[in-house]
């Protein structure tokens, strides 16, 4: 029954249709590709005839271009990837973002937390927890993951630093209180 409704749904609005198939084309060719630069994909994109023919019939409103198209698709994807809990994956189209928009301070704490609660890579979410933190991430939680990340790979001159920055930004005294007692012991 659930699939008789959803081939009807896609005959009564072909240009939703048209959409589910472009996500479906995107992500198997990405799943395919692994790894690709967001320009190497709209040339793909732009050289793939049945692609050019769905962005011809049913132009998605509000979208200029074929690579605008793309870009919304492979944040669909991104958005499916967090759903089913696909971590790897995800760090991969994530990190892969962030070389075309590197400024992306929420992207790069994304990045971070990927690899330090998801993929267990304590030195790259560092890395990634300070990019976060250079672009102005909410500073208390990208502290905190780095910290973690630091008492992860025992680098204790770290995690020292990052309980002062979280003292300077904590107000709360219990707050304080706590991070005076972890920085004394």
């Amino acid at each position: 029954d659930r699939a008789r409704s959803r081939l009807q749904g896609f005959r009564t609005d072909p240009a939703r249709h048209a959409r589910h198939a472009v996500k479906v084309l995107v992500k198997y060719h990405l799943m395919e590709e692994r790894e690709q630069p967001l320009a190497d994909l709209v040339r793909w994109a732009e050289g793939t005839p049945l692609l050019r023919g769905l962005w011809e019939l049913y132009p998605p409103a509000g979208l200029r271009t074929p690579a605008e198209w793309i870009e919304r698709a492979e944040l669909a994807l991104n958005a499916l990837l967090r759903r089913e809990r696909r971590p790897v994956e995800l760090a991969t189209r994530v990190a892969a973002h962030l070389e075309r928009r590197p400024d992306d301070a929420d992207g790069w704490l994304e990045l971070a937390e990927l690899r330090e609660q998801r993929i267990f890579m304590p030195a790259a979410a560092a890395r990634a927890y300070h990019e976060a933190l250079a672009r102005g991430a909410p500073p208390a939680r990208t502290l905190r993951g780095l910290r973690r990340a630091s008492e992860g790979l025992g680098d204790w001159t770290e995690v020292a630093r990052t309980l002062e920055a979280e003292l300077a930004q904590t107000a709360s005294k219990s707050e304080r209180a706590e991070l005076l007692r972890t920085l004394g012991e």
